[in-house]
């Protein structure tokens, strides 16, 4: 018994999605019975992502990430499907470098920055498709905004609810969004605005602001949530106290969450039950996020526009 007890302590239980559940075989189709959303694996990282043909695997054993590609074709093929090889990924990661950040998943990167890098370039691509259009003096400026809201700003702030953000990438993003919108209204040095009357003039918020308010939009959604499901879990265990922390001052989204939280009211937080009987009220909940005055914009006032 101690031998199999000391081989044990090798092996990790990774979650299984409300396996022990017996409501959950009720809801799943027959054919889905037998497939877990994870396994006991060896002491290890590893990422079993799965969205119809878009598949990804991220693991810290190369060998393991193979196997597994070829155990679920093996196992779609006796339905009659296939995997996109072309969409299918594979990485290699550990815990002893930041190869992990390079791991993409449903277009979204697990890095913030470089997902916010990503998400730039796409959106610098889909400003040049549409430059005609958007730089049109035939279009009222109106027209121009709900397009340019419709077709890059979707791209940039895709995801970006789960985004770790920090000041300096607060203003990075704000400044792009602002080089974008004079570019519309063709406002070119030696001309210059400030940045308030730029977002008057095109009715619009800073981004950063945005991404503020989906964040916690986001986090009501998430608290509205079964205790047992995944994502709740995981919330449960990334704001318990206690564990092995890293050195420094390291930015979190649990700590970015209770700072935007302490603006809306000091009480409330993460771990406490305020939100939890806050958040049950979506309507409440959602209108509270828009009409605080605290998460309004920080435009600067009168400053000056940016030349880059």
């Amino acid at each position: 018994m101690k031998e199999e007890n000391n081989a044990n302590k090798n092996i990790i239980q990774k979650h299984k999605y409300k396996t022990e559940n017996k409501t959950s075989e009720e809801v799943l189709p027959n054919h889905l019975w037998d497939h877990n959303y994870s396994d006991n694996t060896n002491v290890g990282i590893s990422i079993d992502q799965q969205f119809a043909d878009d598949v990804g695997y991220a693991d810290s054993n190369e060998e393991r990430v193979d196997k597994e590609v070829e155990d679920t074709n093996i196992r779609l093929s006796n339905r009659n499907l296939i995997i996109n090889k072309g969409k299918t990924e594979k990485y290699k990661i550990d815990g002893t470098e930041d190869n992990w950040k390079k791991c993409k998943y449903l277009g979204s990167c697990l890095d913030t920055m470089s997902d916010f890098a990503r998400r730039k370039q796409l959106s610098n691509v889909a400003y040049n498709s549409y430059k005609i259009t958007l730089e049109s003096k035939k279009l009222s400026l109106k027209t121009k905004v709900r397009l340019f809201r419709a077709y890059i700003e979707s791209i940039l702030l895709y995801n970006s609810e789960i985004w770790t953000t920090s000041k300096k990438l607060e203003n990075d993003i704000d400044v792009f969004q602002r080089n974008l919108l004079r570019r519309i209204l063709k406002i070119r040095y030696p001309y210059i605005i400030s940045n308030e009357d730029l977002y008057k003039r095109t009715e619009l918020e800073p981004w950063s602001l945005t991404i503020k308010k989906r964040r916690l939009r986001w986090l009501g959604h998430l608290m509205r949530l079964d205790e047992s499901t995944p994502v709740r879990r995981a919330l449960e265990e990334a704001t318990r106290k206690g564990g092995k922390k890293k050195r420094g001052n390291h930015k979190t989204w649990v700590k970015i969450v209770n700072e935007d939280l302490s603006k809306l009211d000091p009480e409330l937080a993460l771990s406490g039950q305020k939100l939890k009987e806050l958040v049950k009220n979506r309507d409440e909940w959602n209108g509270m996020i828009k009409r605080d005055p605290r998460t309004g914009p920080t435009t600067g006032g009168g400053d000056i526009v940016e030349v880059h």
